[in-house]
């Protein structure tokens, strides 16, 4: 199937489901399941810091000489940092929480191909909790070691481990190491695809742009509907539930 066949698939399957799956999109970004950017909002500003090393060069100031300079009033400053406070306990949470809820969010998605939806399957492998934790842990360190060597073999790693959660939501038994090594067999020979089906919502992604983020709200669920599409496609050909003996390279 070429990444049309994919779309139009998604866009048969989300039909009369897309105000369910667009709170359920929401819900997993912010619970972690979906990757989001949450750089600025994270942000761990060290005031005290900032101004030791603004004294090597000679530039000296106090924080009140800064709010008074600014006109900014003390209840501002309490307010944000209030905010930078939620936003960091909400990047810790998000981290713990991301595994299990995308493993969650891959089972909607499998179910929604199967007409058998409903946004409660968002909780549903939060049995796994800790596998789920550790799957998502590692996936992590074997990307991260992979763009640590180049670029490239990074890419390739991301898209080779990217069936790894709906393997797992599928084949709950499975340990961490079995789902990677799975998803790493089933993408071999797959990865152009998968780059292709993602790379065919660019045009999308750019129309949300303009209209402030509100276009991703149908954009996620969209494109989550046909990697899941995806997915059910090219696992016809492999039996994930049996583990696999050894790595497979991502080169391949």
């Amino acid at each position: 199937m070429r990444a049309k066949e994919y779309r139009a698939v998604a866009r048969e399957k989300l039909s009369g489901h897309w105000g369910e799956a667009v709170l359920t999109a929401f819900v997993a970004a912010l619970l972690g399941g979906i990757a989001v950017d949450t750089t600025v909002l994270s942000a761990d500003i060290d005031i005290n810091e900032l101004m030791e090393n603004a004294e090597k060069f000679g530039v000296n100031f106090s924080l009140e000489q800064i709010t008074e300079t600014m006109n900014i009033p003390p209840i501002i400053l309490t307010i944000l940092g209030i905010i930078t406070t939620i936003a960091s306990i909400w990047g810790i949470a998000t981290s713990i929480l991301g595994g299990p809820t995308r493993a969650g969010y891959c089972q909607y998605n499998i179910d929604l191909q199967k007409g058998e939806s409903k946004i409660s399957n968002l909780f549903i492998h939060y049995d796994i909790f800790v596998k789920a934790f550790l799957t998502d842990i590692l996936m992590t360190i074997f990307i991260v070691l992979q763009f640590l060597l180049l670029i490239v073999p990074g890419i390739i790693a991301t898209f080779a481990y990217q069936m790894t959660f709906y393997i797992l939501a599928e084949h709950p038994d499975m340990d961490p190491i079995d789902a990677i090594k799975a998803s790493r067999k089933m993408m071999k020979g797959h990865k152009w695809q998968l780059f292709c089906l993602q790379l065919s919502f660019i045009g999308w992604a750019i129309l949300s742009a303009f209209t402030m983020g509100i276009g991703g709200l149908f954009l996620t669920p969209y494109s989550e509907a046909a990697t899941a599409a995806f997915y059910k496609e090219i696992s016809k050909e492999e039996t994930p539930a049996t583990p696999i003996p050894e790595f497979v390279d991502v080169a391949d």
